[in-house]
């Protein structure tokens, strides 16, 4: 988020740049969700 700030602050245009970083965030939550459900069965099995 830090970086978005600069370069929100650089380019003038800051909706842009933290609808970037949301998105972002937004994929990598999405598959290390993913990541974490599969691999819960097998982890809990002895």
């Amino acid at each position: 988020m830090l970086q978005t700030k600069s370069i929100a602050t650089r380019t003038q245009e800051p909706f842009n740049w933290y609808i970037i970083a949301a998105a972002i965030y937004l994929v990598i939550t999405l598959i290390s969700q993913y990541i974490l459900k599969t691999h819960r069965p097998a982890r809990n099995t002895f």
